[in-house]
């Protein structure tokens, strides 16, 4: 049976144009840089409502903008992306 995990990740861009990422620590892992996001909840109205949660939760922030970029294939998969968020903490 083929898992499949829905998920909302944000593509954010600060003030000065500098991509916004944070370092996630996980017990037992290595730790690693990533963009802000998870996984869609069942109790997420939406996956835009889902990131709205994980950008809150991560990042402390509020999203003004939220616009969906062109979707894509990845090799050997299909990657769709439904939603990015902009947001700064400078404005």
């Amino acid at each position: 049976m083929r898992v499949v995990r829905r998920a909302a990740r944000a593509i954010l861009i600060d003030g000065n144009g500098r991509l916004v990422l944070f370092r996630r620590t996980l017990p037992k892992r290595k730790p690693y840089w990533s963009t802000p996001g998870g996984g869609v909840d069942r109790e997420d109205g939406s996956v835009e409502a889902a990131l709205h949660r994980e950008l809150a939760e991560e990042l402390g922030a509020t999203v003004d903008r939220v616009s969906s970029p062109a979707r894509r294939a990845a090799t050997g998969s299909r990657c769709r992306t439904s939603s990015s968020a902009a947001w700064s903490p400078w404005t």
